[in-house]
């Protein structure tokens, strides 16, 4: 991945939580945010994004749609502060019905894969 630091400064760090099982896959998402000096964590477990996202603030949530389903997104969207949260889902299935659900579901953001991930980067900037 291209160094974007000097393309999208941003001076604060951001907290993401990563929520995905695809270990190849997420973990590069890790490795790119984290290079830009995000602080990043990453979950594998349903049970544990959402203990993660009912106890830590995070200004960032990108959710494997496909390992996790909605429920750690309802979850981000159901507390009072969730509009603070920004909302990106991956997803596999490219049918507009299923990306509607996911906006309909409070994503601000769907990408499908394979996705490019100077986009889903250059995305988390806009909190």
């Amino acid at each position: 991945m291209a160094d974007l630091r000097h393309v999208l400064p941003y001076d604060e760090e951001v907290k993401i939580l990563v929520c995905g099982k695809n270990e190849g896959e997420t973990q590069e998402i890790l490795e790119d945010l984290a290079k830009l000096g995000h602080g990043v964590v990453l979950v594998n477990e349903e049970l544990e994004a959402l203990r993660r996202v009912r106890t830590e603030w995070f200004d960032c949530l990108i959710l494997d749609w496909d390992a996790m389903g909605l429920t750690p997104l309802k979850a981000v969207r159901g507390a009072p502060w969730s509009e603070d949260v920004l909302a990106i889902l991956l997803q596999s299935n490219v049918d507009e019905p299923s990306i509607f659900e996911g906006y309909h579901f409070g994503a601000d953001m769907v990408l499908t894969k394979p996705f490019n991930p100077h986009e889903l980067v250059t995305f988390t900037f806009r909190r």
